[in-house]
């Protein structure tokens, strides 16, 4: 089962559109109840028949292939690798519009959750701006070092972040479903076009479900450079990546302890 289509696509015309059911429900209109135990139940269908594909034998070792393929690039270039596990639940991509109201960053083709290399380099350039670079100002945003890790709007850097694909003994079993719950939803939804709508201490809390994940990736980081001295900066492009990772976490939350990772085996 592609979990990426079925949180993002129909299931047919005329075959019983589950998505459709939720999204129409998934914004009550006004004087209307909300709706939130159909969307919840949608979701832990979602999991659960997420996990059945992956009790299949078949699938496990179709993914393992591909798994192998993708990081097959690694001994032709210079590159460090390492596992990094969930400590706290991860939720990448909530901020992109979704008809669910929250949104999943999973792989378009493979359905599985995966962490965007993007998003790997962006969480290494913050924590290297803010806390390498406020010791050493070459590794503030600008800086040689910075540069050389992270490139700059004239020149590209040395290091390659590549997606970090969950591995295959930990991604048929990555979904979980959790929960938030905002106290004023009618203000924000419509506070700042109507004062009526300003919070207030009787106001219902709404709990809205969505998925989290929690599973291991494996991170991969390459140089195309052949120097000593390039290469050597993979080992400490990795090291920032997962401080980065560890004490500031990655994707939406993070400031509720969402996202936070450790390393494994490197």
């Amino acid at each position: 089962m592609n979990a990426y289509l079925g949180l993002t696509k129909l299931e047919g015309a005329g075959k019983t559109p589950a998505l459709l059911a939720v999204i129409k429900s998934a914004v009550p209109l006004e004087g209307e109840a909300d709706s939130s135990p159909d969307r919840s139940g949608f979701l832990e269908k979602v999991i659960r028949e997420y996990r059945n594909s992956w009790k299949e034998e078949q699938h496990r070792a179709w993914y393992s292939h591909i798994f192998k393929q993708y990081y097959s690039i690694g001994p032709l270039l210079a590159a460090e690798q390492c596992t990094v596990k969930s400590v706290s639940p991860l939720v990448i991509g909530h901020g992109v519009f979704s008809v669910l109201e929250t949104h999943l960053t999973l792989h378009p083709v493979y359905g599985m959750p995966y962490l965007p290399g993007t998003a790997l380099k962006g969480a290494a350039a913050h924590y290297c701006h803010r806390y390498l670079g406020g010791e050493d100002p070459d590794f503030r945003e600008g800086g040689s070092a910075y540069r050389l890790l992270f490139g700059s709007g004239q020149q590209a850097g040395c290091i390659t972040y590549h997606d970090a694909w969950a591995t295959p003994d930990s991604a048929g079993q990555a979904f979980r479903l959790d929960v938030l719950t905002p106290h004023h939803q009618r203000y924000h939804q419509m506070g700042q076009l109507d004062p009526a709508y300003a919070p207030r201490d009787d106001d219902d809390p709404v709990p809205i479900p969505f998925i989290a994940v929690s599973a291991a990736f494996q991170v991969m980081l390459t140089s195309e450079a052949n120097a000593d001295a390039d290469n050597e900066w993979l080992g400490i492009a990795a090291d920032i990546l997962l401080q980065a990772l560890a004490q500031e976490g990655i994707g939406a939350k993070t400031r509720a302890g969402y996202g936070r990772m450790k390393a494994g085996i490197r």
